[in-house]
């Protein structure tokens, strides 16, 4: 029996590609693998019930499914995707949920980089057995191993200039700014008085990026800009300020490293963006008139910094003209920003993350696998409606009620997932299957996917989300 390991995907956009290298690899090994979407984690955990499950945090919001999982001899671990890159990494600390048990049950944790491994050991947030410096997967598309993976994304006839923005806690996606606040400062855990800062802070920041986009389009007519908001951003705040200027385009589509492939330049403020960038060979500025609360002060070191807009339209026209606008500093500053967050840029670190993931499946007893049905209907299935009530009433008549109308019942939610911005489809994940097979095995990969409905899985009456990946 092969054991089956759960990867949370958070936000496609920007980590499917990565997710499913490691899928990929896992498979390759001898693992089934699974693609679990985050907003469905409770109920997709518990009706696969695997035998490993890598979350991307271990917070307050995962408490739920993680007090599952160590009742019913899931193993877990952590795979990081959004923190490496800090100025100050207190707020780092505070957002890991501070059960004891579930820190000490934690299986393994792969860390971007030594800064932060360190860290987590001279606080003593997990034991150092738990550790292991991996890098991220995020940025092994960077290497020039990974070349070809992107070639069909890029043109030679465009001029983009990149903009990603993240601003959530002012410009929040699926929830109101009081909404966004509360959540940050109960669920999360961050104190109220940064919270707020970041807030008011946000609103500015957003207000003087619209203003830039706009004076640019106009100096620039001949340039295509692209403003990227971060997954966790609302589009609409920017795509209807912008609706007017033709060469401005705001997008939610294809990743950010495929975007910056395609650019000749990238405009940030303090963002990771700009050391990955500069991993891709494309040069970066910072608009320091422009506020920000971002807490990574290091990804300006590798980008020229511009005092105020005039400097910043002089750069502009530099790059267009192909001059080098970076200085020896910026490129001797980028070296030590590797080694300190993410130890290594060589293409490899999926590698190294699933070769622990195999270790530690092959060292568990897979028989002590629980019951799938009293686990999704004691953990995934609580009633927090009339309908949701109903849908526990349904489950315990599971083997004559129709499977579509069991779904729908429970999980009334299903229906609309496919139409935000967490969803993703077989289509989507073969697609980049078969790009690494392409890239890795010269397209001779025996790696299949499957739909939901594909697997053997889920049980009958659960209708499943997560997308499988297996060695044929």
């Amino acid at each position: 029996m092969k054991p089956l390991i759960a990867l949370v995907v958070d936000h496609p956009l920007r980590d499917l590609p990565s997710t499913t290298l490691l899928a990929y690899e896992l498979a390759k090994s001898g693992a089934d693998v699974c693609l679990v979407p985050l907003n469905l984690l409770m109920a997709e955990t518990f009706a696969i019930a695997p035998d490993l499950l890598i979350l991307n945090n271990i917070r307050r919001t995962t408490e739920g499914v993680l007090s599952g999982c160590i009742e019913h001899n899931i193993s877990y671990g952590m795979l990081d995707t959004e923190g490496g890159l800090y100025g100050d990494l207190a707020p780092f600390e505070v957002s890991f949920s501070e059960r004891q048990d579930i820190r000490d049950n934690l299986a393994c944790s792969f860390i971007w980089g030594k800064k932060v491994y360190d860290f987590i050991i001279k606080r003593k947030i997990f034991r150092e057995n738990q550790l292991l410096l991996t890098g991220s997967p995020r940025f092994d598309f960077y290497h020039p191993k990974w070349a070809d993976f992107y070639k069909a994304t890029q043109s030679n006839n465009e001029k983009i200039v990149l903009i990603p923005t993240k601003v959530s806690a002012a410009n929040p996606i699926g929830r109101t700014l009081e909404q966004e606040t509360k959540f940050l400062i109960d669920e999360i855990g961050y104190d109220e008085e940064t919270v707020h800062r970041w807030r008011d802070v946000g609103i500015k920041q957003v207000k003087e990026t619209i203003s830039m986009m706009k004076n640019l389009s106009k100096d620039f007519p001949d340039v295509k800009f692209v403003v990227r908001p971060h997954p966790h951003e609302n589009l609409d705040t920017y795509a209807d300020a912008l609706s007017d200027y033709s060469n401005i385009e705001v997008i939610r589509k294809g990743t950010i490293d495929q975007w910056i492939a395609r650019s000749i330049l990238l405009i940030h403020r303090k963002c990771t963006t700009a050391v990955e960038a500069m991993m891709a060979g494309v040069p970066s500025v910072a608009p320091l008139w422009v506020p920000t609360s971002a807490n990574a002060p290091d990804a300006e070191k590798v980008s020229k910094l511009c005092e105020n807009y005039e400097s910043l339209k002089e750069s502009i026209t530099d790059c267009l003209n192909g001059k080098d606008i970076l200085s020896e500093e910026n490129y001797e500053a980028q070296k030590t920003i590797i080694d300190d967050w993410f130890f290594k840029i060589d293409g490899i670190s999926y590698k190294r993350i699933s070769d622990r993931l195999i270790d530690i499946v092959k060292n568990k007893d897979l028989s002590l696998k629980k019951d799938t049905k009293k686990l999704f209907f004691r953990f995934a299935n609580k009633p927090t409606s009339i309908r949701g009530f109903l849908g526990r009433v349904a489950f315990l008549c599971a083997h004559i009620i129709p499977l579509k109308l069991w779904g729908n019942l429970v999980h009334p939610h299903n229906k609309k997932w496919e139409n935000t911005v967490k969803s993703f489809s077989k289509e989507e994940v073969q697609e980049i299957v078969s790009a690494i097979a392409e890239a890795e095995d010269k397209g001779k990969g025996n790696i299949i996917v499957e739909s939901p409905s594909e697997s053997t899985n889920y049980p009958r009456y659960y209708q499943g989300k997560s997308i499988f990946i297996r060695n044929k």
